[in-house]
This record gives structure tokens, C-alpha cells and sequence, in this order.
């Protein structure tokens, strides 16, 4: 019971989010002519590393709002706050996460892969902690914690290579993406408390000053720069990552359509796997992404000649 318990707490069922920073691992080792073969220790310690992290941080988010989780109507239920854990626990075994995933990082010496695994941790420090708390400051919540995606493509990219530079318009174009989801889990939280006599506020104080509309204009604006970023991408890249548009477009539509389910997964990323075949096209999606970013061959080279009059 304890060991389901500690799970809903440190959260391993999240660690597929980590999964970003094997993409920035894929780009690295396809732009800078690695090969898998001579990095896949190093990138499956990395994600250890990262998973472990991550689990720290959810540990000391869980500690620092165990008092706003009691009133929100979900979260009320989770270990820490309905006190079938004690903090001092959660407290410990996040330091010991913490001494790990430190040890494990050092252990490969790389120096930028340690110091983007140290970015994580800082991260969660400023999100969480008073008098920074970042995460109760209205749209700079969302802004903030959308950095731990290109922080987990920074930990795959540098898992690879030393001293190399990401590429810009993939560092920002996923932190786009962060943003989208990030601001889409606060409009699934905002909904969440529709028609409840518990207000949004009381548990987030960030809550107080959004409404559907103005997360929705910040959906919008997120995902349509990620469009722009994804097609400077695919022309200084490779021109065939221009054919995934028409399906990227159906997967937004999807997740609007999700978005505004009642009791909505995404507030609650770990609940992806409810919705299969969303998950399956989205993972797809990664596959088609990887196959055309390397592909010798131009497919859409057609769609580049000029137009001629009969």
C-alpha cells in the first residue's frame, strides 16, 4: 500500500514526458553525424537522470501545496494531502532523488548535460518555492514551467554531443509546444471548478486572474507560433517535415476537442493513456517526424517548381 502510495507521489507514470529529451537526442545525433550505437548508454542514463529529477521535484511540489491540494476537489484524495504519507518522507526521498540523479549526471562528464539537468532543478525551485513561487503568478505560471521542454531536449541534445549548439528553431519551437500544453492544463483546471462552491483561486491563485477566453487566445497564439517556428524548421532542415501540417493540424483540432471534455486529461497529463488513440497518433506523429527529418529523398520537391500558364 505504501509503495502505491509513494508511485501517485513521485509520479513515475509521468517519466514518458522525459521522452522529449530522446528526441533532442535523435536530432543531435542525425545533425551532427553521431551514431546510436556509441550514445545509447549515455542516453539511457541520461533519462534515468532526468526521470529522477523529475520525481524530486513532483515530491517537493507535493510537500509545498499540500494545503491548496486539500481544497481542491480532486487533489484533496492524493497521499500527502489526505495524510496517508507523511511529509517528512516525501521530504527525504526527494533529496535522495535529488543525490542520484546528480551522481548518476556527474558520473559522465558533461559538463553542459549536468548543467542542463541542474536547469530542471532550479526550474522546480523558482516554480514552486516562496517568495519566487512562480506557479501563483497569472500567465508567467505557465511560461515558466513550459522551460522544462527545451530543458529535457537540452538533456537528450547534450547527452550526445559536448559542445554543439541546439538549434534555435527547435529549442524554441518546443518550448512553444510547452506553453500550449501548459496553458491548456490551466484551462482543463479552470473548467474543472465550473459549477463547484470551491473557487478556482483557493487552490491556484493563479486561477483567479484567467478565463477560458484569454487561455484559449493563449492556446491560439502558442500553437500558431510553433506553425511559424515548424516551418522555418522544415525549410533550413529538411523541406519534406512540410507534409506532418495537415496532420499536425488534425491533432490540434483533437486536442480542442479533448480540452473540452468534462473533467478534461489535460489537467492531468499522466492520463494520456485514457485516450489511446490520441496517444497513438501523437506518437506517430514523432515517428514521421524523426523519418522525414533524415530522409535523403525530397518527396515534396513538386510542390517547390513555379506555377506555368498553358
Amino acid at each position: 500500500m505504501i509503495f502505491k502510495e509513494l508511485t501517485s507521489v513521485f509520479r513515475p507514470s509521468r517519466w514518458y514526458r522525459n521522452s522529449f529529451m530522446i528526441l533532442g537526442a535523435v536530432l543531435a545525433i542525425g545533425i551532427t553525424e553521431q551514431t546510436l550505437q556509441d550514445n545509447l548508454s549515455n542516453i539511457v542514463i541520461a533519462f534515468i537522470s532526468l526521470s529522477l529529477m523529475a520525481s524530486g521535484n513532483y515530491g517537493i511540489n507535493e510537500i509545498l501545496d499540500v494545503e491548496t491540494d486539500r481544497r481542491h476537489p480532486q487533489k484533496r484524495f492524493r497521499s500527502l494531502a489526505s495524510g496517508k504519507v507523511s511529509i517528512r518522507l516525501i521530504l527525504l526521498l526527494s533529496i535522495v532523488f535529488y543525490m542520484l540523479s546528480i551522481f548518476i549526471v556527474v558520473s559522465l562528464d558533461k559538463l553542459p548535460l549536468t548543467v542542463s539537468m541542474f536547469l530542471l532543478l532550479i526550474s522546480g525551485f523558482f516554480y514552486n518555492v516562496k517568495p519566487f513561487r512562480v506557479k501563483d503568478i497569472p500567465y508567467a505560471d505557465f511560461l515558466f514551467e513550459a522551460l522544462n521542454n527545451p530543458i529535457r531536449l537540452a538533456v537528450g541534445w547534450y547527452s550526445v554531443v559536448d559542445t554543439n549548439e541546439i538549434p534555435l528553431s527547435f529549442v524554441l519551437g518546443f518550448y512553444a509546444i510547452g506553453v500550449f500544453l501548459m496553458a491548456s492544463k490551466r484551462f482543463g483546471e479552470l473548467r474543472l471548478f465550473d459549477g463547484l462552491d470551491i473557487k478556482a483561486s483557493e487552490y491556484r491563485a493563479s486561477l483567479l486572474h484567467y478565463t477560458e477566453k484569454n487561455l484559449l487566445f493563449s492556446m491560439i497564439a502558442s500553437i500558431s507560433t510553433f506553425s511559424f517556428l515548424f516551418g522555418i524548421l522544415s525549410y533550413k532542415y529538411n523541406i519534406n517535415l512540410i507534409m506532418m501540417l495537415p496532420l499536425f493540424i488534425v491533432w490540434v483540432v483533437w486536442f480542442f476537442q479533448i480540452a473540452y471534455e468534462c473533467n478534461s486529461i489535460v489537467k492531468d497529463p499522466e492520463r494520456i493513456f485514457e485516450k489511446k488513440p490520441f496517444l497513438i497518433f501523437s506518437f506517430s506523429l514523432v515517428i514521421l517526424f524523426v523519418v522525414l527529418l533524415f530522409s535523403d529523398t525530397s518527396i515534396v520537391s513538386f510542390l517547390m517548381r513555379p506555377v506555368t500558364g498553358y
